[in-house]
C-alpha cells in the first residue's frame, strides 16, 4: 500500500481532471466503474455511496486515526482518531456545543461580521473574493468562537497551513515527503506551546462571560470526570485546525460555482428560501472534501471485490456524491433537491462535528453576499485553480457593478 500522505488515489489522466474548475463528470464516471477503484501507486478507494454510507457505519472498519494520530497530533486526536466508546464519550461532551440550537444565538454576530467584510470591499468594485471574504469571515468567527486572540489569527492560520501541507505552488513541487514531516511536526509543536499558553491564561483568568469554547471545555466534564491537560491540549488542537480550514474551502468552492452559474444566482435571488437546500446541493456538487480514510480491520467485501484485513483505503465522499445510483439526476444541480443523501460532511461514526456550524457560517455568508452582490461575473483576468484535499480555490477575482 502506497503510502497515504502521498498517494494518488486515481489515474493520473483523471487527477487532472479532478483537479479542474469542473471534475463533476470525472467522479460521476469513477462511481459507475467498479466499486472500489485502484490507484496506480496501489491505493484503494470506495467511490458508490451505498458501499461508503454501509462502510462508515461498520464499527470493524475504524475511523483515520487507525494508524495513528492524524494532523499532525502528538497522540490520537479525540474524537476524530478514536472509535468504539472512547469515541462516543467525546462525541457525547462536543455535540452539544455545536447543535443548531447552541450555535441559534450566534447568528447575529455571524450576520454583523458579515456585513462589515463586505463594507470593506463593496466599493473597490473587484476583489479576489479568497483574501477579502472566504477565508477571513470563518476564520474570524471561529476565532471569536473558540475565544482565540484575534491578533494571533495569522499566526494559527500559519500553523494550520503547514500541518495541513498547504504550501505554495512552487516550494510544494520541491518538498521532499520527510521535510513536508519536518515543517508539520514543528509547526505542530508550536501551536500545540501555543494553546498550552493560552490555556493556562485562561485557566488563571476563570470564566469569561462570552461563554465561548475554551470556557466551555475547561468546565466540562466527561462520564463524570474532568478533562486532563493533555485531553484539553488534544480537543483544541482539532478544533483549531478544523474550524480554520474547511468551511473556507467550502466557500470558496461553493462562491465560485455560483459565479460561473448565472441562472442559478438569479433564482436564488428570486427565490431566497432556497439558500438553506441551495447549500446543501452545492457541498453534494462541489464536495470541497473530497475524500477521508478508513482501515479494513477484518476484510471486507464490497460490491464483490475484496478488501484484505489490514488495510487503509479511501472513500469517496466526492465520487459518492455524484454516483447515479445513489443521487437520481447527480450531475444537475438543483437547489431544491430533497431528500439530499449527499457525504459532504462525511457519514457515519465519524460525521463531521463541525457540520452544523459550517451549514451557518455557509448559508449567512453567501446569502448576505448576494444580497449585496446579486449580480458579478469573473473579473477577465481571473484563472480559476483547484487544488489539494481539502479542495483549494485561487484566482477567484470578482467584478461587480458599485
Amino acid at each position: 500500500m502506497a503510502n497515504l500522505y502521498t498517494a494518488t488515489p486515481f489515474a493520473p489522466e483523471v487527477q487532472r481532471s479532478l483537479d479542474s474548475p469542473d471534475p463533476q463528470a470525472a467522479f460521476a464516471g469513477i462511481a459507475l466503474g467498479c466499486p472500489v477503484h485502484r490507484g496506480p501507486d496501489g491505493s484503494l478507494s470506495v467511490v458508490r455511496l451505498e458501499d461508503v454510507a454501509a462502510l462508515c457505519r461498520d464499527p470493524e472498519v475504524p475511523g483515520p486515526g487507525a494508524n495513528g494520530p492524524t494532523m499532525g497530533g502528538k497522540r490520537p486526536l479525540p474524537p476524530l482518531d478514536l472509535d468504539g466508546p472512547e469515541h462516543t464519550r467525546f462525541r457525547r461532551l462536543l455535540d452539544p456545543l455545536l447543535t443548531p440550537k447552541a450555535l441559534a444565538r450566534r447568528e447575529a454576530p455571524l450576520v454583523k461580521l458579515t456585513d462589515e467584510l463586505i463594507d470593506g470591499f463593496f466599493a473597490r468594485g473587484e476583489a479576489d473574493l479568497v483574501e477579502v471574504f472566504c477565508q477571513p469571515l470563518p476564520s474570524i468567527f471561529f476565532a471569536r468562537l473558540m475565544g482565540l486572540p484575534e491578533r494571533d489569527l495569522p499566526e494559527f492560520l500559519d500553523f494550520k497551513d503547514k500541518i495541513l501541507g498547504h504550501f505554495p505552488e512552487a516550494l510544494a513541487k520541491t518538498l521532499t515527503y520527510p521535510e513536508r514531516l519536518q515543517i508539520t511536526r514543528a509547526a505542530s509543536d508550536r501551536c500545540y506551546t501555543f494553546l498550552g499558553a493560552l490555556l493556562d491564561a485562561r485557566e488563571a483568568r476563570g470564566p469569561g462571560a462570552e461563554g465561548d469554547l475554551i470556557d466551555a471545555l475547561l468546565g466540562a466534564e466527561a462520564d463524570g470526570r474532568k478533562l486532563t491537560r493533555e485531553e484539553l491540549l488534544d480537543l483544541c488542537y482539532l478544533l483549531v485546525i478544523g474550524g480554520l480550514d474547511t468551511t473556507a474551502s467550502a466557500l470558496a468552492c461553493l462562491l465560485a460555482r455560483l459565479a460561473r452559474t448565472p441562472d442559478l444566482r438569479a433564482r436564488l435571488s428570486a427565490e431566497p428560501a432556497l439558500w438553506g437546500s441551495a447549500i446543501e446541493e452545492l457541498l453534494r456538487y462541489e464536495s470541497p472534501v473530497q475524500r477521508g480514510m478508513r482501515t479494513a480491520r477484518t476484510e471486507l467485501s464490497v460490491g464483490g471485490e475484496t478488501i484484505p484485513a489490514g488495510t487503509t483505503f479511501f472513500v469517496s465522499w466526492a465520487a459518492a456524491n455524484l454516483d447515479e445510483a445513489g443521487v437520481e439526476g447527480a450531475l444537475t444541480l438543483d437547489p431544491a433537491r430533497k431528500p439530499n443523501p449527499h457525504v459532504a460532511f462525511g457519514s457515519g461514526f465519524h460525521k463531521c462535528l463541525g457540520a452544523h456550524l459550517a451549514r451557518l457560517e455557509l448559508r449567512v455568508g453567501l446569502e448576505r453576499l448576494h444580497a449585496r452582490l446579486p449580480d458579478y461575473t469573473l473579473a477577465d483576468e481571473a484563472q480559476l485553480t483547484f487544488k489539494g484535499q481539502p479542495r483549494v480555490v485561487s484566482g477567484l477575482r470578482l467584478r461587480w457593478k458599485v
